[in-house]
């Protein structure tokens, strides 16, 4: 090449004649300089010079005369390649590539040379990887050399060896990956142009020759590509030093990009040889070092496709094609990254994206899970780009069926992970059916599932969808807050809520249905959700809080209703723990009865991972740490004290317990402590806003803060008691508004209930006591709503009761004398009655009585001549002004409407006048006899009972012409029905009175026409089984929890299978199936415990406890009571063929033993039993007919006996279901007995002498009360037996932790009770009243049975008590100790009294036949093994030996035990 190519314009200026001289002088000096002696010695200061003048004497010419030394000196050169001293070796390398410019396009070297002086040129210019700028050593030579390449164009010298030599191809290859790499990303992008111009001469001189670009520089270029437009590094943080990865553009990708797309030739190279690779082309594979099989590869054959996709995609027209077969192929790893690659392709807004779209999506299916976790998180980023598209519902399809229905657990992960992520990050994103299928996860089986969803969900609430700012007047109008719509179909959102976020709290509090049992970390994530995410995140809680509540359906605010009860409930109980705790230091016994306590609320808290986690707490010796747990468990305690608990007390914990007892504290504290949703700040700034919203006249927005204090004040009654004179003025001001306006009229009804709840607890702030008294008693005596009436006057009892009890028999006296009135004012004055009679029934007995005779001869039966009316009405009050005369109700209302199942009756406009006086004198008469007037109760209770038979038609005529409505008559049969289960309670005595055919009236509105009355009645048996409300702690009958039998529904609503009943819903039936397994739990530990003192009290006490008190207390005897009413319904078959009536005949039978096994687990036992008594009663006994004499014939008979036997088969059917292990057949050796007031015997057997069976006729005592001889157990303490005999006897304490029921005593004689008497003075007919034998028929003993009870059936039938458990004490005395009504549900072990005053008549009650199996080993084997575990029994500590003081030799039971350790 001629020198005045590549030279400056410098060397071409001759026109001044003096700069001649100068360079003249310069040349002679260069030639000086190249000259090969020049670089005999000193390298390092001589290249410098000779590199100078190379690159700045524009007269230098190769093959001159003038320049003799310059081909000695480019033969000289090549030998310093390989010198030791690098400075030396990169000038040496920098001459030659002059020189090299000087003869191009030939070359002074012979191959071999030149190549090695390429490879050492590249050497060099990879030192460019760190030299970055012009402060560095060498740049400007760095930078010279490239700029050689670019512009002389040196690498096609190369180019044309490599189209003829193997050798100078691989020379060019490393030339192109040199130039590729070495360039960084700090570098300017003249180096960058430079490199680029220096590779494109290279790919040029394939183009000029017609050749093809070979297919190793072709793999250069694309793996150069596949690197991508950035690239990580590691830089240090210029604040923390610290190292990090920093995401950098990569001038790889960036030259390697601009080729491709510069020189056009290649295009079709490249189509080809990437086609060749996806088609495993034999020449393509051995040629490309590029690989698409091995996934440890940098650069991936789909990754290069994908960039080079974003670069030149023209090139790739025919890939795509190839590629999409791919995604069908049978190798799994090549099927997945195509998928992978191919969904980032979809993310390019690309003009093909719906016919990608549809060759993509059904990977989705794919049988390889993390190929569809990749179509997964493709997806969620497309919804955002798909808004305007019309492919955005096939992919919210795919991924709704991926959340919903996906096999592997992995994928619908991270399917929940990647939505909920996307809407957090920006609200819109993602459609509210697919957050909907998120929601559906909640009740999923997998814990990590249910987990995530509502967690995720949650946050999302809490970020878009919580309200934030004030308070809006229209609050009942005011949609949800809006979502984004930029990836929302608008027709997407027409079962959306308009797009809101109001739907997330209810689904997440279906979360509530998981218990402790099964999910105890979703439990406590829910409480921390509810907390901390949903309200406790905004500005102003309260606001938040009565937003989300008026989004929340009734299922959805009964969950969440049922968080803060249990949360109640565990303070409530830990208090008492603590309590207990600071007493038991006083008394070395109670320390036993105070770890039970601690027991019994760490049954509500996340299980423990052993037992010993509560022995160690319960044994902690830092007091610190209880006062702060005590702290916590006020509901009054201010936040720091949340704080300190979930800081302070878990610290203390794990220093002294250890981690796991610290780990189980802290979800203590976050169940116990008071959350930032609800607390006292909380509530009193709901009272202020209530009032600023009153005084601004947004009546509706009042309304709904008010029923959020009113369902929070039903749960802590003590929050908000210094907002309570507040609450009292709003609601004084809705009375006064109410006249004008029926929302005011509404919000008073609910305050005045509010605030008779809050008075309740007893911690209200009254600075007007006086003002208090006076307003809420004339609201007693004026109010024309029976409900206001009710709550006013339990508020005054609340407050005023001891301070002030004077006023009541006032108020007493002006109630009566409002009964002879027939307005409204007569239902308001029997509402308040009621709460009288229920509270303080001793305030005036005479006039009770009056009001009793009053309201049962005028108000119930229609006797307005009664000379009890006439004295009532002489004693009204004549100071009534003006506003307390009668006003008439003005009300248009539908004939036969559907009863309001939501409001209650006294205030349900839907009903007649007449229908709520009759609701209100009932509820009078059930409080009058459940306040100790048992004597007056059969009366009441055939009246009620007449109601149910005559299906809600009044007893008079005046009512019956006013009570004709559909919805009149179910108000009356749904009050009639919850009154007589209150009266049938045990410790009001009249429920042995209730014969069997009153009892099967009583059933008969379990299955009731209306949904109203069927779901009350059943929801009040619930709270009977679960001895909640009005109830006690006394255990049930065992013939009203057989009444769960009926509480099913139908597939069909009002089938006839199903008696016409109305279907109630699930929940309903859910709730009624909980309580009346929680029932059957505490039965059963009754029984066992009743049965450890049985066994410590005497042989005596053991068979009493055989004959009598295992059949009122062992839960499977409720099956006789069921059965009998199975057989006597009209829907159940006698055996015919009726798919309805024997679909609904099994699920009743599944209702009724699903508690009774599945409440013992996998070691349930009793199935034996069960089966046998259903083959028992099948095959022997006729059910009694339960209808009127006058109705009862011999065909009805034969029907019930046909019924019967259909009824046993299908229950041995569905018990056999049931059955999984050979245990569940195990033969129950001991007696099934059978109620004779139910069945009766077939055919005569052999009779065999049983005790005769309690009488329960009622005795009276002086003091007016009814009794009756039945056995009443009541809670006593577990003490331990001495060793080597039987328990001692000892006076026992009042408070012990609960495991059951307690059957309050109905009477208290002074007779000595038959578990303190002597055994010989003891016999068998001593336990009943007369000596009435009843039945035992002796069975053919069982060949496999041995001579003792099998451990599983003496932990089911309570038969012998577990080896593990303590011997129990009884209470014995000469007389018997009256024992309290109420007992704490902290109790564990009980005192068996006997009540001896009988009736001389032969009324009994429900005696019992016996069918036996084995009876040589049922009772004589029980006491044998009794006897040896005490005698084997190991010593117990000094505490437990202390005994009462009793006289040893004259107490009987005390010698018989002497006497039986002897034998």
């Amino acid at each position: 090449m001629p020198r005045s190519s590549r030279s400056s314009s410098g060397g071409k200026d001759n026109s001044k004649e003096e700069e001649a001289p100068q360079k003249n002088l310069l040349s002679e000096n260069s030639r000086t300089i190249v000259q090969d002696s020049f670089l005999s010695a000193d390298l390092k200061r001589r290249l410098p010079k000779l590199l100078h003048v190379l690159q700045t004497d524009d007269t230098i010419e190769c093959d001159s005369p003038e320049w003799p030394g310059l081909a000695a000196v480019a033969e000289r050169l090549p030998q310093l390649f390989q010198h030791n001293d690098k400075q030396v070796r990169l000038l040496a390398t920098a001459c030659s590539l002059e020189i090299l410019c000087l003869y191009a396009p030939n070359v002074p070297w012979e191959d071999e040379v030149l190549l090695e002086f390429f490879r050492q040129l590249l050497r060099q210019l990879g030192n460019l990887s760190h030299t970055l700028n012009a402060e560095q050593p060498n740049y400007a030579i760095y930078l010279h050399m490239l700029s050689q390449l670019a512009v002389v164009k040196v690498g096609a010298v190369l180019t044309d060896h490599a189209m003829e030599r193997s050798g100078a191809l691989e020379v060019l290859v490393e030339f192109l990956h040199t130039l590729l790499h070495s360039i960084r990303h700090k570098h300017s992008s003249a180096v960058m142009d430079l490199a680029q111009e220096a590779i494109g001469v290279c790919l040029d001189e394939y183009h000029q020759a017609s050749l093809s670009v070979p297919v190793v520089l072709l793999d250069e270029l694309l793996l150069a590509v596949g690197q991508g437009p950035t690239t990580q590094i590691t830089e240090l943080h210029p604040e923390t030093k610290l190292p990090q990865s920093v995401a950098v553009p990569n001038p790889t990708h960036r030259i390697a990009a601009a080729l491709l797309q510069a020189q056009v030739h290649l295009q079709m190279p490249v189509s080809q040889l990437i086609n060749g690779l996806l088609t495993n082309d034999t020449l393509a594979l051995e040629q490309s070092s590029i690989s698409k099989d091995s996934e440890a590869e940098t650069v991936h054959l789909y990754k290069i496709i994908y960039h080079l996709y974003t670069v030149v995609p023209q090139c790739l027209t025919t890939v795509l094609g190839t590629l999409a077969q791919d995604l069908s192929s049978d190798d799994t790893p090549q099927r997945q990254a195509v998928t992978y690659w191919w969904g980032k392709l979809l993310l390019l807004q690309t003009q093909q994206r719906q016919s990608f779209l549809s060759l993509w999506l059904p990977r989705a299916k794919d049988v390889h899970a993390p190929i569809r976790e990749i179509v997964v998180k493709a997806c969620v980023p497309l919804l955002l780009q798909s808004a305007a598209h019309e492919d955005h519902k096939e992919i919210e399809h795919v991924l709704q069926e991926v959340v919903m229905s996906d096999p592997a657990k992995s994928v619908r992960l991270l399917a929940i992970h990647e939505l909920c992520d996307a809407e957090y990050n920006q609200a819109g994103t993602v459609s509210s059916k697919l957050l909907q299928a998120v929601a559906s996860r909640i009740p999923s089986k997998d814990a990590a599932e249910r987990k995530d969803a509502l967690t995720g969900l949650a946050q999302i609430y809490a970020k878009h969808g919580a309200l934030q700012e004030n308070l809006p007047s229209g609050l009942e109008i005011m949609p949800g807050r809006k979502r984004k719509r930029s990836s929302r179909d608008p027709e997407d959102d027409e079962d959306d809520e308009e797009g809101s976020y109001d739907w997330i709290p209810r689904k997440l509090l279906e979360a509530c249905h998981f218990s402790d049992k099964l999910d105890s970390s979703l439990r406590s994530r829910l409480y921390q959700i509810m907390d901390d995410v949903l309200v406790g995140k905004q500005r102003r809680p309260a606001i938040a809080l009565v937003w989300m509540m008026q989004h929340l359906d009734e299922s959805a605010l009964q969950n969440w209703l049922s968080l803060l009860k249990g949360r109640f409930e565990v303070q409530r109980l830990l208090s008492k723990y603590l309590q207990l705790r600071s007493q038991a230091k006083r008394d070395e016994g109670a320390d036993a009865v105070t770890f039970q306590a601690l027991q019994g609320a760490a049954a509500l808290l996340p299980t423990p991972k052993s037992e010993q986690f509560l022995e160690k707490l319960h044994k902690a010796k830092d007091q610190h740490m209880f006062r702060i747990l005590a702290g916590i468990c006020d509901p009054n305690h201010a936040r720091s004290a949340r704080k300190r608990a979930m800081e302070d007390l878990v610290a203390r914990t794990k220093s002294s317990l250890g981690d796991d007892v610290a780990d189980w504290m802290k979800q203590v504290v976050r169940r116990v402590a008071m959350g930032n949703s609800v607390n006292e700040t909380i509530l009193e700034d709901c009272v202020v806003l209530a009032q600023e919203m009153w005084e601004e006249e947004h009546l509706i927005t009042c309304s709904k803060i008010l029923e959020c204090i009113h369902h929070i004040v039903g749960v802590f009654p003590s929050l908000g008691g210094k907002k309570f004179e507040t609450l009292c003025d709003i609601y004084h001001e809705c009375r006064a508004e109410s006249e004008k306006n029926h929302p005011a009229n509404t919000m008073a009804t609910l305050l005045s209930e509010t605030i008779a709840r809050m008075a309740e607890s007893g911690m209200v702030t009254l600075n007007d006591a006086d003002a208090i008294e006076s307003q809420l008693s004339k609201v007693c005596t004026s109010s024309h709503s029976p409900l206001q009436a009710r709550h006013a006057t339990s508020t005054l009892i609340s407050l005023f009761h001891k301070e002030r009890p004077e006023m009541f028999s006032k108020l007493l006296r002006t109630l009566t004398g409002r009964l002879g009135s027939k307005s409204v004012k007569l239902t308001c004055a029997l509402a308040a009655l009621s709460v009288l009679e229920e509270k303080i029934p001793s305030v005036d007995p005479t006039r009770s009585n009056k009001a009793y005779e009053f309201v049962l001869n005028s108000v119930i039966i229609g006797d307005d001549e009664s000379s009890n009316s006439a004295v009532i009405k002489g004693e009204r009050d004549d100071e009534e002004d003006s506003e307390n005369e009668d006003r008439p109700v003005s009300r248009k209302r539908g004939q036969h409407a559907t009863p309001d199942s939501v409001k209650h009756t006294l205030e349900d406009e839907s009903v007649s006048e007449s229908c709520r006086r009759l609701v209100a004198a009932m509820e009078f008469l059930t409080a009058y006899v459940r306040s100790n007037r048992a004597q007056q109760a059969q009366k009441v209770v055939e009246l009620l009972l007449q109601l149910l038979r005559d299906n809600g038609c009044p007893w008079s005529s005046r009512d019956q012409a006013d009570c004709r409505s559909r919805q009149d008559r179910a108000a009356l049969r749904k009050c009639a029905g919850i009154q007589l289960l209150r009266l049938c309670e045990g410790r009001v005595g009249v429920e042995r009175n209730l014969t069997p055919a009153q009892w099967h009236v009583l059933s008969q509105v379990f299955l009731d026409e209306e949904m109203s009355v069927r779901s009350a009645v059943i929801l009040e048996l619930a709270a009977f089984l679960r001895g909640e409300g009005v109830y006690g702690k006394s255990a049930p009958p065992l013939r009203f929890v057989a009444l769960l039998v009926l509480c099913v529904d139908d597939h069909f609503d009002r089938g006839s299978g199903n008696g016409n009943a109305a279907n109630v819903g699930s929940k309903n039936i859910a709730t009624i199936k909980h309580a009346a397994t929680q029932c059957i739990a505490q039965l059963r530990k009754t029984c066992e415990a009743t049965y450890r003192q049985c066994q410590a009290a005497g042989d005596a006490a053991e068979r009493k406890y055989e004959n009598v008190y295992k059949m009122m207390l062992m839960p499977e005897y409720i099956v006789p009571y069921a059965i009998h009413i199975l057989v006597h319904r009209s829907e159940t078959s006698r055996g015919q063929s009726d798919d309805g009536a024997r679909r609904v005949l099994i699920k009743r039978l599944k209702n009724l033993f699903e508690p009774l096994i599945l409440s013992l687990g996998d070691s349930a036992d009793n199935i034996s039993f069960l089966m046998q008594m259903m083959n028992v009663l099948g095959k022997q006994f006729s059910p009694i007919d339960a209808s009127p004499v006058g109705q009862q014939t011999e065909k009805k008979s034969q029907l019930l006996r046909a019924k019967l036997k259909n009824v046993c088969s299908e229950a041995r059917e569905t018990l056999l279901s049931f059955v999984k292990k050979d245990l569940h057949l195990a033969t129950y050796p001991g007696t099934v007995q059978i109620p004779s007031k139910l069945f009766t015997r077939r055919s005569p057997t052999t009779i065999v002498s049983r005790p005769p069976p309690p009488e329960f006729s009622p005795q009276t005592t002086p003091g007016g009360r009814t009794v009756g001889s039945r056995r009443s157990v009541h809670f006593s303490p577990d003490v331990r037996p001495t060793s080597g005999r039987r328990a001692p006897l000892s006076t026992v304490q009042s408070e012990t932790p609960s495991e059951g029921f307690a059957l309050s005593p109905i009477a208290h004689s002074k007779s000595p009770s038959p578990l303190a008497s002597s055994g010989k003075k003891q016999n068998i007919s001593a336990s009943g009243g007369k000596s009435a034998s009843s039945l035992t028929v002796a069975s053919r003993r069982s060949p496999r049975l041995g001579t003792s009870i099998s451990p599983a059936s003496e932990k089911t039938l309570g038969a012998t008590p577990p080896s593990n458990l303590r011997g129990a004490t009884i209470q014995s005395t000469q007389e018997s100790t009256p024992s309290t009504n109420e007992v704490s549900p902290s109790q564990t072990s009980f005192v068996v009294e006997e009540m001896v005053g009988r009736r001389k008549d032969d009324n009994t009650e429900e005696s019992m036949t016996a069918e036996t199996q084995s009876t040589d080993v049922s009772l004589p084997a029980l006491r044998e093994n009794s006897r040896k575990r005490l005698r084997t029994s190991s010593e117990v500590e000094p505490s437990h030996e202390k005994v009462a003081k009793v006289d040893e030799e004259n107490h009987p039971v005390r010698r018989n035990s002497r006497r039986n350790v002897r034998a």
